[in-house]
């Protein structure tokens, strides 16, 4: 496993973020979470490699490798992660988490080389979404809370039951504490259209007030999330 663009020059660790008024400008010329302007060649290939691809995937869809989208990209503070002969684009704060994962799949002896990058594959997957969420909701998208030990990202509809797109659409997803996202995974709240909290007939009183069971979504959801959030309701909120 190494972290360096695919040319393999080694990467700064310089990490450079967007302020405000520069995210309100990019929202209003349609870019991406990179900086690219969206159905362009370098939004493009930036998906690619985010995903996960190879030289050869690359080359394929876009026509070369893109090395100078690669470098804007690490100027906006993301870095590539290359394993095998497959790349990923990940954000600087997140090499040491993925790094870890890496390191943990490496040491499973019993995996072929194929089977260790498809676990790779998920688990990167995994940090990229969690970033994703908790740059998206700012916070807990319940309780407001924003102490990052305790945030995670959690798909409203299920991930074993989503394709490889849903488990990757950032609609199909929130941030939430801990607690709550155990509460919502075990089916025992869930949310309606508009975002109030729905508690199962299952929680007693007293842990309803104990866990302090109550509220909304900090925004309402958007149409996409309803479809996941009915998902949820009939399938595995009781």
């Amino acid at each position: 496993m190494s972290v360096a663009p695919p040319g393999g020059q080694d990467p700064s660790n310089t990490v450079k973020l967007t302020s405000p008024a520069g995210s309100a400008r990019m929202a209003a010329r349609r870019l991406d979470k990179f900086g690219f302007r969206l159905g362009t060649k370098r939004a493009r290939a930036a998906l690619l490699y985010e995903r996960g691809a190879t030289q050869a995937e690359i080359t394929a869809a876009i026509g070369y490798p893109h090395y100078n989208m690669l470098k804007d990209a690490k100027r906006r503070g993301y870095r590539v992660v290359h394993f095998g002969k497959r790349f990923w684009l990940v954000h600087a704060s997140d090499i040491a988490n993925v790094k870890a994962e890496i390191d943990s799949v490496q040491r499973q002896p019993k995996l072929t080389q194929t089977q260790k990058e498809a676990l790779i594959q998920v688990r990167i997957g995994q940090v990229q979404f969690r970033r994703d969420q908790i740059h998206s909701w700012g916070a807990c998208a319940v309780t407001g809370c924003a102490v990052q030990a305790v945030l995670e990202a959690c798909h409203i509809k299920p991930w074993v039951k989503s394709s490889h797109s849903e488990r990757q659409d950032a609609d199909n997803g929130l941030c939430l504490t801990a607690n709550l996202h155990r509460l919502f995974d075990a089916g025992l709240i869930t949310f309606d259209d508009q975002g109030k909290m729905l508690v199962s007939k299952r929680m007693s009183k007293k842990d309803r007030l104990t866990l302090r069971l109550e509220g909304r979504l900090s925004r309402t959801p958007t149409r996409q999330q309803h479809v996941y959030l009915k998902f949820h309701r009939e399938n595995v909120f009781r």
